[in-house]
């Protein structure tokens, strides 16, 4: 009783998962088990740093006594022991940053001390980032973000679709061809796509019923022409009768679909090209930004066929 007149650390926590992740735990799936499970590892990590080594005990601890000082010291407690990187900390500090702001949403006004200009989370997660960047500046520690691929090692990539099944074949060349992200291209629909001339096939990405857009892209129309399109006819005409889904194997992101279609790429196909912990798929994002500014393509134009999302993109959907 005394945690819905005044949220705890742990009411605050289960409210947030059933308000933002889901009401059925026990028959979500994988991917919302994941996303669950993630927000409790981190919760319960920090309610053992403020209950003194207790999970329990910090999970009482009443969200509006919380101070920042504890979220700061936790923060820089998982960085000094290099145990995460600090831009891994720094989405961790999100995590707990969204809890309490729903709880103040939820119960400031019976619980005036709960206030979101006192976030004991604000703005570190932007501290932590601060500190990454500066461990990569002095070289203690690698970067790992993707880069752009050379023209020689997107040779050796689309040599070897003979060597993949089709579907993974095609998804890769759809990467290629409009910079998506796997997830994006996996959970395309059949109706996403208008097979006609080079003069106006195209395929849409929108939310649908097998994911939705990233949070930092947008939901766009991209032209289709050439090899990709003749490979697309092809493969659309061969699909079985009533299947939906361009890419059955694949399209289910709730059940990582994507996730081991990623694996299956970089493990049998990129890590045979070079070992580079940078020469990652999300990389070809990078590739076609790069190939668009080489040739003076606007960047708005750029942006909005890879999916970047900022303020000129989103206008443009």
């Amino acid at each position: 009783i005394k945690s819905k007149l005044r949220p705890t650390l742990g009411s605050a926590t289960e409210e947030y998962i059933e308000d933002k992740i889901t009401r059925d735990p026990d028959n979500a799936d994988s991917k919302t088990r994941a996303k669950l499970n993630r927000v409790r590892r981190v919760t319960e990590d920090f309610a053992s740093f403020i209950g003194s080594g207790s999970v329990s005990k910090g999970m009482d601890v009443y969200l509006d006594q919380i101070e920042k000082r504890q979220a700061r010291n936790w923060m820089n407690n998982l960085i000094d022991n290099k145990t995460k990187a600090p831009s891994s900390v720094g989405r961790e500090m999100s995590i707990l940053s969204a809890i309490y702001l729903l709880a103040v949403s939820e119960h400031s006004r019976e619980n005036p001390e709960l206030r979101g200009d006192y976030n004991p989370f604000g703005k570190l997660r932007s501290k932590a980032e601060e500190k990454h960047n500066e461990q990569l500046r002095l070289g203690e520690r690698q970067d790992l973000s993707s880069r752009a691929w050379t023209p020689e090692e997107l040779n050796a990539f689309v040599d070897r679709f003979n060597q993949m099944n089709n579907q993974a074949k095609l998804v890769a060349m759809i990467c290629i061809h409009t910079g998506a992200r796997i997830k994006d291209a996996a959970g395309l629909r059949v109706d996403e796509l208008v097979l006609n001339t080079d003069d106006d096939s195209y395929l849409k990405y929108r939310d649908n019923l097998n994911r939705k857009i990233s949070k930092d892209g947008i939901e766009r129309t991209v032209p289709l022409f050439g090899d990709l399109l003749a490979e697309l006819k092809s493969y659309v005409s061969n699909l079985g009768q009533g299947e939906d889904n361009l890419f059955p194997s694949y399209c289910d992101d709730r059940n990582r679909g994507s996730d081991s279609l990623s694996q299956l790429l970089n493990i049998r196909h990129l890590d045979t090209i070079t070992k580079d912990p940078r020469f990652k798929m999300h990389g070809l994002r990078d590739t076609l930004s790069s190939k668009f500014l080489a040739t003076n393509v606007p960047n708005s134009i750029s942006g909005y066929l890879v999916g970047w999302r900022d303020k000129t993109t989103v206008g443009m959907q």
